[in-house]
């Protein structure tokens, strides 16, 4: 019978299951109890911790199915509970260790483990993921954070990022199914932190909203429009691309002006920045 979450009675497919009990076998128990443990850890949270695994890293791709099963278990994720996908995630940055911290910590480093995961899996970026952004979004509320913090950890680079320039993981989000709906979606809370990123944050940012469609993009107008005319020469030079895509789009209704800050104020985002910077919003860790 297929396993269930308890307190949220979803069933689990068995395909996904029993490709789960594939990838936990990859991982080099020292015996078969331990796979049964750490598989009732993870579908159900019982037991709390999962026993020690070895990592049998040598042995993974020997194993009869592990490709299929690996692709099963991460393309599954969004039939499965949160609280599950969340298991799942801190099992893989135990067995792999601390994440690249190229996006701003999220829980851990959950979001980015999951992402450099399906990147590999799914030759991403070059390839679509087939899993929406949604579900990681549930992940981290499972974990007790906003939804919006996927978004705010892959549009700031982490302690570890060389630039601000999207990391692996962060161009593995922007192929992901949803991703266009999670920034119309997550659009007011957004706009407001982008004004309080700092400079490589704000570029880092303009660099992910460039993947977004150009019907997208137009939601973030006032925002772009005001970091193309920031103080910061890479700032501007990031948003200014974007700005013209919008334009292009409403070609009577143009968001910059020829004399440079000449444009009608629509918000006073300049400010709002400021005063989100000297709260400290943005550029801390998500949990």
């Amino acid at each position: 019978m297929p396993h269930t979450e308890a307190t949220r009675e979803v069933e689990i497919p068995a395909r996904w299951t029993s490709s789960l009990s594939t990838m936990v076998t990859s991982f080099g128990p020292r015996s078969w109890e331990d796979v049964e443990a750490t598989l009732d850890h993870l579908l159900t949270g019982t037991p709390a911790l999962p026993p020690r695994l070895d990592g049998g890293r040598a042995r993974e791709r020997s194993l009869s199915g592990y490709e299929t099963a690996h692709r099963v278990v991460l393309a599954g994720l969004g039939e499965v509970p949160p609280a599950v996908v969340l298991r799942w995630a801190r099992l893989r940055l135990l067995l792999t260790g601390p994440a690249p911290r190229t996006m701003m910590p999220t829980a851990a480093g959950v979001v980015e483990v999951l992402l450099d995961d399906m990147a590999t899996v799914f030759d991403a970026p070059r390839n679509p993921v087939p899993v929406d952004v949604a579900v990681l979004e549930a992940m981290v509320e499972q974990a007790g954070l906003p939804a919006t913090s996927v978004l705010l950890s892959a549009f700031q680079p982490g302690p570890q990022a060389q630039d601000p320039l999207p990391s692996r993981a962060c161009e593995t989000l922007v192929v992901m199914r949803g991703y266009d709906e999670a920034l119309v979606r997550h659009a007011a809370v957004m706009r407001l932190h982008l004004m309080g990123f700092d400079p490589r944050g704000q570029v880092r940012a303009t660099r992910m909203l460039a993947h977004a469609a150009t019907g997208t993009l137009r939601v973030y107008a006032e925002a772009v429009a005001t970091l193309a005319e920031s103080a910061e020469p890479t700032v501007r030079a990031a948003a200014r691309p974007l700005v013209q895509r919008i334009e292009a789009s409403h070609p009577h209704a143009p968001l910059l002006d020829e004399v440079p800050h000449q444009r009608p104020p629509l918000a006073d985002w300049g400010a709002l920045g400021r005063r989100m910077s000297q709260a400290g919003v943005g550029g801390a860790p998500l949990g």
